[in-house]
């Protein structure tokens, strides 16, 4: 995968690309309400709510960190689940392992574990019996509602247009 250094305040205040640009509408729409929750450090988790993001929603995943350290699918979006051909929910990664759906997860947890911060990635998922997909990734932390500790990470993932 390959890190973008895109800041999220920039993504937020960008308008979609048409025809799947650099910034596709969920990951704008996702970037717009995480900074509005934001004041500065990553939301709590129970300020967030799913259903404010309507269209982004089927682009979403959900990774709750569990006491183990593995982090849990707990939502898997219609959109990510047919664009990789599994629906992950019930899953789990580590931040050391974790290749899921042709995805290595545990390359997308691990940076914003390390910094709290929002990371976008580039990357390929190979399936083994289909084309390889191109795809954008926005993933950005979400606080435990009772500490300090990155308990959860909402991605968006969406096919990249060439």
């Amino acid at each position: 995968m390959e890190h973008l250094n895109l800041d999220i305040q920039k993504i937020a205040e960008t308008a979609p690309a048409p025809n799947g640009g650099a910034y596709p509408a969920a990951m704008i729409d996702i970037a717009k309400y995480w900074v509005a929750l934001a004041n500065g450090k990553a939301p709590r988790w129970n300020e967030f709510r799913i259903t404010a993001l309507g269209d982004a929603t089927p682009h979403m995943t959900i990774l709750h960190k569990l006491e183990d350290g593995r982090f849990a699918f707990e939502f898997c979006g219609s959109a990510v689940s047919a664009l990789f051909g599994q629906d992950l929910t019930g899953e789990t990664v580590t931040a050391f392992e974790g290749t899921r759906a042709e995805i290595n997860w545990a390359e997308r947890v691990r940076p914003v574990l390390a910094d709290g911060g929002c990371h976008v990635q580039a990357g390929v998922a190979e399936p083994p019996y289909t084309s390889p997909i191109d795809f954008l990734a926005l993933d950005v932390p979400l606080r435990n509602a009772d500490n300090d500790e990155i308990g959860y990470i909402v991605g968006c993932t969406v096919p990249r247009m060439h």
